[in-house]
């Protein structure tokens, strides 16, 4: 095995963040896909279905799937908005520790 592979390196706080936030929106669609799974079952939609007498229709319920697709998009985009906004705050912060560190030497 590659020992390099398993050693830190020195790097700057913003190619760290940029990596976090990469890694953080693959685990952001999960949540999203849920939600979308959920609001899509919470609000069925009544399809007709005829009869075996073709006068008659009967209603049957069936999630809606177009509603929960938009909605998990929607959540996805919420969530990364907010994903990115914690990532700016954490990279400003590291940032000014850089800085600080950097005076003191």
């Amino acid at each position: 095995m590659n020992n390099e592979f398993l050693k830190f390196k020195p790097d700057t706080a913003l190619n760290l963040f940029e990596k976090l936030f990469h890694t953080g929106i693959f685990f952001l669609i999960v949540p999203s896909f849920f939600i979308g799974k959920f609001i899509a079952i919470a609000n069925p939609i009544m399809v007709s279905v005829s009869s075996e007498t073709p006068v008659w229709f009967t209603d049957n319920a069936k999630p809606n799937i177009a509603f929960g697709f938009i909605c998990s998009l929607v959540a996805f985009y919420f969530s990364l908005m907010l994903w990115k906004i914690t990532c700016q705050l954490m990279y400003i912060i590291f940032r000014a520790l850089e800085k600080y560190i950097e005076s003191k030497n």
